[in-house]
């Protein structure tokens, strides 16, 4: 419990803003991130990214032109969204493959296979370093730190608290009241109530992100950017469609339905993040 309040502290707005403490570099026309030492200090400025040396540093003398050249980030924040977008895709295929191999056959949800020994240390690895990273996530204001943090706890909670086992509810009421389950122990029942509390919190906040965060720009509106945002919009209203249609399929107990509704909604997720990461060229020709 100590060391998840330590990750999540640190990674929460106000352990983020702390550390921003270092004085940033101040050119005319160049914009500074809050906080130089993790990501993108400077814009670009013709073939190369260049500011001057802030007067506070002891490191290297005042009035210092530091020439960087094109491309090259401290803390690549575009390998990082990268990174967190295969995650997501990745998550539903790994464990189905695993399911399916050790012939458990196609699983009810991603979060099921919690209980399937083959399956619980992928899916505690994915989701909780995805998590994590969401936590540690710098965004580009207060608000889009926020939105992670919290998505990134909301992350967590889903490891933490395991999905009811509806199977021993249903068939074997009288032992659900004796079955811990999860992290912490509870009943399946509350464990699962915690876990969907959770999922929806997660899935929501993702939604957000990429339908109202990832589409502001800071310039002009370029014809690219209008595609890029179109992509960031479709992504977030179908990872919050795919997720609502959770609801039906349970009533109607559609087997693996879950499991592929998350899948997709997961799909959106890696390519909002993708297209955030600039992994698809043709969308950034403005950039160049």
């Amino acid at each position: 419990m100590a060391v998840v309040g330590v990750l999540i502290w640190a990674g929460s707005p106000v352990a983020k803003t702390r550390r921003c403490k270092r004085p940033t570099p101040e050119t005319p026309g160049v914009r500074v991130s809050p906080c130089p030492p993790k990501f993108v200090r400077v814009a670009q400025l013709g073939e190369h990214l260049t500011f001057n040396q802030g007067a506070g540093s002891p490191s290297l003398p005042t009035d210092t032109n530091f020439i960087l050249e094109r491309n090259i980030i401290m803390l690549d924040t575009k390998r990082f969204r990268c990174f967190l977008g295969w995650l997501g895709m990745l998550l539903p295929l790994i464990v189905l493959a695993l399911s399916i191999f050790y012939r458990h056959g196609l699983p009810d949800s991603i979060s099921a296979t919690y209980y399937l020994p083959t399956c619980i240390t992928p899916f505690m690895i994915i989701l909780g370093s995805s998590g994590i990273f969401l936590i540690f996530y710098d965004g580009y204001d207060k608000q889009d730190d926020v939105i992670c943090t919290l998505a990134g706890i909301f992350a967590l909670g889903i490891c933490l608290f395991s999905c009811g086992t509806k199977d021993l509810i249903e068939r074997w009421p009288e032992l659900s009241s004796l079955v811990r389950v999860g992290t912490f122990q509870l009943t399946p029942a509350v464990s699962g109530i915690l876990h969907n509390i959770c999922a929806i919190g997660f899935f929501a906040l993702l939604a957000y992100n990429s339908t109202f965060l990832f589409t502001k720009t800071s310039g002009n509106m370029t014809e690219n950017k209008k595609k890029r945002n179109i992509i960031f919009r479709v992504c977030g209203i179908g990872m919050m469609v795919s997720f609502l249609a959770i609801v039906p399929i349970s009533i109607f107990e559609w087997w693996g339905g879950v499991w592929l509704v998350e899948t997709i909604a997961l799909a959106f997720f890696g390519i909002s993040w993708l297209t955030k990461a600039d992994r698809y060229p043709w969308l950034f020709a403005d950039k160049k």
